[in-house]
């Protein structure tokens, strides 16, 4: 048999480490039937957490999430890259009888790429939700892209 050769050709390689612990947004997401699971349970170092991520890609775009939560209080942390949209983006928290408990607005013009965070209680186990959408006087088609870590403190 004939041995390899040297060459002068190259190469390269990208090694990225890939989160189990967050979920990207499902289409069609826009009700709580269709709504996209994350998983909020204990991980390392002795934290519960879960977390998600997706894009507002139309006007009309609602992203729905949903999680399980033991009761306690929790932070939700949210990125929103920045944009030149005119448009804040809502983060709204549901029961599950889509009970309103809670919500955030997010102007991605004047944070950039900065985490706002929203303490919350709840005083129950059970099944919640997370509803992301355009807020704004005239919304506008856009792509803003978000993410969210749900964290039991």
């Amino acid at each position: 048999g004939s041995s390899p050769e040297p060459t002068s050709e190259g190469y390269s390689f990208l090694v990225d480490k890939v989160s189990t612990s967050s979920s990207f947004e499902i289409e069609p997401n826009q009700s709580s039937v269709a709504a996209t699971l994350f998983t909020v349970e204990p991980r390392g170092g002795g934290r519960t957490y879960g977390s998600a991520s997706g894009n507002i890609s139309t006007v009309t775009d609602e992203d729905w999430f949903k999680f399980t939560a033991g009761s306690g209080n929790y932070d939700l942390d949210v990125t929103v890259m920045g944009s030149s949209s005119t448009n804040k983006v809502l983060f709204e928290l549901y029961d599950s009888t889509q009970t309103f408990l809670s919500s955030m607005l997010v102007d991605p013009q004047t944070i950039a790429i900065t985490t706002q965070t929203l303490r919350f209680g709840l005083s129950s186990s059970g099944t919640y939700y997370i509803v992301v959408k355009q807020s704004g006087s005239s919304p506008e088609p856009t792509s803003e892209g978000y993410s969210f870590l749900v964290d039991k403190v």
